[in-house]
């Protein structure tokens, strides 16, 4: 048996609007415009933005309105709630987020994605279910700015020069633990007043076209500028000698002594050999300058517990060494026993501390131990009275 083919004809006549074609042509199209793909929007409101949140939603309203059979115009509706996009990666990200009056794009997606907008961490483990069954519509837009908009006041430019252009309008706050300028030839800061509020140090040389004036005393080598004296000083137009350099106190008399006082100078002197010491070891020089000083300059603190003026250094420096490392870790190691017995969760070290709890707390009417005691704040027992205050000393040792 012949198989054939049916054949269906439509008949075409651009005079007839109840033609099939024309038919055809009209569901075809209706269909075509009830699916969403992208409409050029305003923004109307923002929700959850700046850089403490994640990218936040947006109310838009489209700017293009729909016409009817009749060509009648028809003002659209504002689309509500729906995501805005963020330039970012894991935790890093450039934060420009939108505001009221932008002009940019709003595309919307095939299928209801209403659970990965609203649940990303449940999105981000696997896929998930589609919301609901509606395809392309509006509800499931993303906004996407940055069209025709106002010229900008705040500015990062990267030019095809090879130069970088950051232009604030009023502040610019740079927040870090760290911050290295690297320039091979020169940096310049062109600003009529510069504040540092920290130590400034200076490898080179420093060279200024204007005064230089100080609130406090300046130091050149042992010469200091408010506090130093001159030999062979005569009357009249004569020139005085140098300086007189400041000797070392009377009991210095060793070598040993002399070199003790030296120590700030040398440790100084080390740290500036760059090539010979790493980033570390520059930094431990440094820290020596200022400890010697402070041992060699201040007066002698006979109950430093009680008026503490501690040298701090960096912790994340002084880990670095491995010898203050395993110290650290002998010092705070659980479970093993006899292994270790100086660090602080050792029997010896335990019972210890129970014998001092139980001398400075009173105990109930049934034997039992009770309380806090802060061993950093000085007793009542111990304030004016120099017995006691040295047996506190000594239990905080």
């Amino acid at each position: 048996m012949q198989k054939k083919e049916a054949v269906v004809k439509l008949a075409f006549d651009e005079y007839a609007a109840n033609s099939d074609y024309n038919t055809l042509h009209f569901m075809i199209d209706r269909m075509i415009h009830d699916i969403n793909i992208a409409e050029v929007v305003k923004v109307l409101k923002v929700d959850g933005c700046g850089p403490g949140a994640t990218a936040g939603f947006v109310d838009v309203l489209p700017l293009v309105c729909r016409l009817d059979n009749w060509d009648r115009t028809h003002r659209p509706a504002t689309i509500f709630h729906i995501p805005y996009s963020r330039i970012q990666g894991g935790s890093a990200a450039l934060i420009i987020d939108p505001q009221p009056g932008d002009i940019g794009i709003a595309v919307f997606s095939k299928m209801d994605c209403s659970i990965v907008t609203n649940y990303p961490e449940m999105a981000k483990k696997d896929p998930v279910q589609p919301g609901s069954f509606r395809t392309f519509n509006k509800a499931d837009g993303f906004y996407i700015g940055g069209f025709r908009n106002q010229a900008p006041e705040t500015w990062l430019e990267l030019t095809q020069t090879g130069n970088i252009v950051l232009h604030a309008l009023e502040n610019l706050t740079i927040e870090t633990t760290k911050c290295v300028i690297q320039a091979k030839e020169s940096v310049v800061v062109d600003s009529p007043k510069t504040l540092f509020t920290g130590d400034v140090g200076v490898v080179g040389n420093l060279y200024t076209l204007g005064d230089m004036n100080s609130l406090g005393n300046v130091q050149s080598g042992e010469v200091q500028l408010a506090a130093h004296v001159h030999d062979r000083v005569e009357a009249g137009n004569d020139t005085s000698g140098e300086p007189v350099r400041p000797e070392l106190p009377e009991d210095v008399a060793t070598g040993t002594d002399k070199l003790i006082w030296c120590l700030p100078e040398i440790a100084e002197a080390e740290s500036k050999r760059t090539e010979r010491w790493a980033p570390r070891d520059i930094k431990g020089w440094e820290h020596l300058k200022q400890l010697m000083l402070k041992w060699l300059q201040e007066p002698v603190r006979h109950y430093p517990d009680i008026d503490p003026e501690p040298y701090k250094v960096d912790w994340t420096w002084l880990m670095e060494f491995d010898r203050a490392k395993t110290a650290y870790d002998d010092l705070v190691a659980h479970g093993k026993g006899e292994e270790h017995p100086y660090n602080i969760y050792n029997r010896k070290a335990k019972e210890q501390i129970a014998e001092y709890v139980k001398r400075d707390i009173t105990p109930d009417d049934n034997g039992n131990y009770s309380g806090t005691f802060d061993y950093t704040v000085l007793p009542e027992a111990a304030q004016g009275n120099p017995k006691k205050l040295i047996e506190w000393c000594m239990v905080k040792s």
